[in-house]
């Protein structure tokens, strides 16, 4: 089985890396690895100290630059009597440590290198740091032990983790002494459940912290001849009650509490495909406590991870989506209502990061989350300002600046294992946390860390990881939103959607009165084969023979793929540099994105290899646009969907890249189309709005899955075989003609001659919206060609130009479906059968 951990990192940590197999020995290991990574802060990200200010708390002073340029002793002293100064303010009498601290600069003016100066600086900063009485909640704390996944990708590890045995879910309890100081080297842990015959994970509290939920997955398969599952189970706070709470041939984890009384979770019951890579998917699901009532919140075809609950009652948590855009930056976060309805992004579209194990912060309009990648589910830990746009990358901080945010595929492995993961809030500036900072080692222990660079380790096992540490308490429960579907619409298994003016946020490229139509376009799923043991089949190799387009073999030989995207030059300028986009000349020996300035913040970003749509499409229709702008339409319910603008000619003037969902009986409206998200609902009506909600006409070809051979070939077959049949050497052939893997001349000659426009899918291209008219159909060459006089002979009837118009504007998909085998032999053997 596939994996890159070809030299994987310790699972532990060996005793020669311990000046003692002790606490002390781990407390010093950690002290002096801490120092070690601040010292190595990089100076070549975007989000570096190094490289851009930013403040401890929004909207304050500058802090974060000076605080990583200084030297390490000088640093510890610095944070110790910033912190006396906040705890002074809290109230707490700190004439004792502001006595040591004075001290400890005497000391430091004579011997500024001394490990042993630096310890005992760093010892005074601890002891202080453990009076904060905001540090209540971590008395007690749930955590899980386990060994790192180490999977090849975020979405793979139950394809192809480790998947090593040991562990439990446990509660460690932290005492105070006589000063009230949280003293974590005398914390004593109990075990409520043993998973060393397994794995289990995630662990979590209901509200009153009586009962705990957690997933196990056992060595041994529960049903004879199937593979281990994950499953939920629960038990009391105590350890007693163990119940296993779902079961079947699917995998079950990723339980958080709603306030309603159910568990909101992710699961593989979706019975997808991920359109990535071979793994299954799972996606958002809810049921009661018991595990009854199990139903699918988001209808999502690629994974989704760690959900948590928001202070207004909905679920945050993080998808992947790839609509027409590169793979490895499309883990963003969106929150959603406890029944499935009003999915929204949160933030994290257009940006070059990716998102996971977010948390609302108390008290602020923060969020915390990590920094993952598509290799891995560590990384920094951010605080993401919600005030800022949803896409602006000025709202992110890393407060665990001498870790690198990774990219793409990377994952911290090998030499730079250093990483965080499972923040969570306990205050407004407090965290819990796994931290790995160990050298060539994949072992995270327990840490409490700040908004203003403190850390400190809490537990470590030094044979085993812990992760996943949650306060065991008590918790307000926040509200539970009231449901609002439409009876009649439900029974219909519809949905509707209104917009108010289509025109707003398009800017003054579209004039009024332009836009006709909305196309509603759906992104089809990959369901899974279900075996004869009843299973579903969980690995998908050789991958990409199961894309709807044959994303290895045709891409435009060109570079000719641009679009056009308005964005800051400060930000642009630092993706190009410290992001490495390479410059023209680069751009033309080796794939990649080249991005060149038109005019101040217009830039022209082309893509890779420009490879087109690997899901399949599928077009419901069109509905009118009123002059107004205003639309008020009904749509299928349970579907991945998304829409295009267009004009009166079926020309694509804007189009979603984000997917959007209904579930059955419910009504979503928008204010436009790209509007500031941030905009208040105009006061006007709209004229359709006051009209009865349209169903899409079909375009001429029906509603299927839309499929080139079916759709597109027909419409060459009537006008250009004639010339283009091959017999000229210089003109692209058109005929319909198959290869060995069922692809047809036609498409070959389209895609690799540049003929038509489309954002390219390419696994390393950066997100950027693109302006309107900047793309797609009025892009293509392909209408340039047809109205050169050489072809004017050549006229289109208004239903051949829709059906090449559409094939353009869903990213030219070939293939309606996905099967494994395209081949001409397994096609017509299959058409015989």
């Amino acid at each position: 089985m596939y994996s890159r951990f070809f030299l994987r990192p310790q699972l532990y940590l060996a005793a020669d890396q311990l000046t003692e197999n002790s606490w002390d020995g781990l407390f010093k290991y950690a002290l002096f690895r801490e120092r070690s990574l601040w010292s190595q802060i990089p100076a070549d990200d975007h989000l570096s100290p190094l490289v851009v200010e930013r403040p401890a708390v929004p909207h304050g002073e500058p802090y974060w630059g000076r605080i990583a340029r200084l030297e390490p002793l000088e640093r510890v002293l610095v944070l110790f009597e910033e912190m006396i100064e906040r705890l002074d303010r809290k109230g707490l009498d700190v004439r004792k440590e502001q006595a040591l601290a004075d001290q400890l600069r005497q000391k430091a003016s004579h011997q500024p290198d001394s490990d042993e100066l630096y310890l005992e600086a760093r010892q005074a900063k601890r002891d202080l740091f453990f009076r904060d009485p905001a540090l209540a909640p971590i008395e007690r704390i749930l955590f899980v032990k386990r060994y790192p996944y180490l999977e090849s990708h975020n979405y793979s590890e139950h394809l192809d983790g480790v998947l090593e045995s040991g562990g439990g879910v446990y509660v460690l309890h932290i005492p105070r002494d006589k000063h009230r100081r949280f003293q974590p080297g005398q914390a004593t842990i109990v075990r409520l459940f043993d998973g060393s015959n397994g794995i289990a994970r995630e662990p979590v509290s209901d509200f009153d912290a009586s009962t705990i939920y957690f997933a196990y997955r056992p060595d041994k398969p529960l049903v004879e001849g199937w593979d281990p599952y994950w499953h939920m189970y629960s038990m009391k706070a105590d350890g007693s009650g163990l119940k296993k709470i779902t079961d079947g041939p699917f995998h079950d984890f990723d339980a958080v509490c709603l306030p309603d009384g159910g568990l909101a979770f992710h699961s593989t019951r979706c019975k997808l495909r991920f359109l990535c890579w071979r793994p299954q998917a799972y996606v958002l699901h809810r049921m009661e406590a018991d595990g009854s009532n199990i139903q699918r919140l988001s209808h999502a075809n690629l994974t989704e991870w760690k959900p948590s609950v928001m202070q207004d009652g909905r679920i945050l948590w993080t998808r992947s989506e790839y609509l027409d855009k590169g793979a490895d930056f499309g883990h963003t976060l969106w929150a959603i209502r406890p029944d499935g309805t009003h999915p929204d992004l949160i933030f994290g579209n257009n940006t070059p990061n990716c998102y996971g194990q977010a948390h609302e912060v108390p008290g602020t309009d923060e969020i915390i989350a990590t920094l993952m990648t598509h290799g891995g589910h560590s990384g920094p830990v951010a605080l993401i300002d919600r005030n800022r746009n949803m896409y602006d990358i000025d709202a992110i901080t890393n407060i665990t600046p001498d870790v690198r945010p990774l990219y793409e595929m990377d994952t911290p492995s090998g030499m730079a294992c250093q990483a965080f993961r499972d923040p969570y809030p306990i205050s407004s500036d407090l965290f819990l946390v796994a931290h790995n900072p160990a050298a060539n080692r994949q072992h995270y222990g327990l840490y409490v860390i700040d908004r203003y660079g403190n850390r400190e380790l809490l537990y470590a096992d030094p044979s085993i990881s812990s992760f996943s540490p949650k306060p065991l308490r008590e918790r307000k429960r926040p509200p539970v939103i009231p449901g609002s579907l439409n009876a009649d619409l439900k029974a219909k298994g519809l949905g509707r959607f209104t917009v108010q003016d289509v025109y707003m946020g398009l800017g003054p490229e579209v004039a009024r009165g332009k836009v006709k139509y909305i196309r509603v376009s759906e992104e089809l799923p990959a369901t899974l084969e279900k075996l004869a043991s009843g299973q579903y089949r969980a690995d998908h190799d050789p991958f990409t023979d199961f894309y709807a387009s044959p994303y290895q073999r045709v891409y435009t030989k060109y570079f000719n793929q641009p679009y056009l995207t308005r964005t800051t030059n400060a930000m642009v300028g630092r993706l190009r540099t410290n992001y490495k986009w390479p410059d023209k000349s680069d751009y033309q020996r080796r794939s990649g994105p080249y991005v060149e300035e038109v005019e101040p913040g217009l830039y022209k970003i082309l893509g890779g290899w420009g490879r087109p749509s690997y899901e399949a499409k599928k077009s419901h229709g069109t509905v009118p646009v009123a002059e107004d702008g205003s639309a008020n339409f009904l749509a299928p319910a349970g579907k991945v969907l998304y829409f295009h603008l267009l004009d009166a000619q079926y020309n694509e003037i804007q189009r979603m890249r984000s997917v959007i969902q209904l579930q059955p009986g419910e009504i979503r409206g928008c204010i436009g189309c790209h509007e500031d998200r941030q905009m208040a609902p105009l006061p006007l009506r709209g004229l359709a709005l006051a009209q009865n909600a349209r169903h899409p006409e079909p375009d001429p070809w029906g509603t299927e899955a839309f499929s080139y051979q079916k759709v597109v070939q027909p419409v060459l077959n009537n006008n250009c075989v004639r010339c283009h049949d091959g017999s000229q050497p210089k003109r692209p052939v058109l005929t319909g003609e198959l290869d060995q893997h069922r692809i047809p001349a036609s498409y070959y000659s389209l895609m690799q001659g540049g003929y038509v426009h489309f954002f390219d899918w390419d696994y390393s291209m950066r997100h950027f919206k693109a302006e309107p008219l900047s793309f797609g159909t009025l892009q293509s060459t392909l209408w340039t060609v047809l109205k050169n006089s050489q072809h004017n002979e050549v006229t289109l009837t208004k239903e051949e130009m829709r059906a090449l118009k559409t094939w353009i504007d869903l990213n030219c998909p070939l293939w309606p479906d996905y099967s494994p085998d395209r081949s001409v032999e397994a096609v017509s053997a299959a058409t015989e059968k």
